[in-house]
């Protein structure tokens, strides 16, 4: 991810200068735009890409896409992270060397907590599974 957040501000600087048809953007759902980026990454395209970013803002504003003030590059590696790890759970990247690194240790060790309850849960309900079912105890008639 750092290789391509590098690549993009070298594209977005270049992109300055550069404007998107946003008529060919206009002919796209949120769903369609989201593939059309991908696909743009996937095809090292990263110009386009950050172009595309730029048209889908005014389409679709404070969306996905972000609003103007989003730094694109930003919202480009969100998308394409979230893409990247769709049905995993757990999943963090931190990305930049500008950012505190306080509020990725304090939700690792927050994933961290809800990992070991989950398990004390697990273990917990194997325990109950491997004791004798109420339906087997005699009963008294009452």
């Amino acid at each position: 991810l750092a290789q391509l957040e590098s690549i993009l501000k070298e594209a977005e600087s270049a992109s300055e200068n550069e404007e998107m048809d946003i008529a060919k953007a206009a002919q796209t759902t949120i769903e369609t735009a989201i593939h059309s980026l991908i696909e743009t990454l996937k095809n090292k395209e990263f110009l386009l890409a950050v172009a595309q970013v730029k048209a889908f803002r005014s389409l679709w504003p404070n969306d996905i896409f972000g609003s103007c003030e989003d730094d694109p590059v930003q919202t480009l590696l969100h998308i394409y992270f979230h893409h990247q790890t769709l049905g995993q759970t757990g999943s963090f990247a931190v990305i930049g060397s500008d950012l505190d690194m306080s509020e990725a240790n304090y939700k690792l060790m927050e994933l961290n907590l809800e990992i070991r309850e989950s398990l004390r849960m697990v273990q917990s309900y194997q325990l109950l599974a491997q004791a004798k079912p109420i339906g087997s105890l005699v009963s008294t008639g009452f």
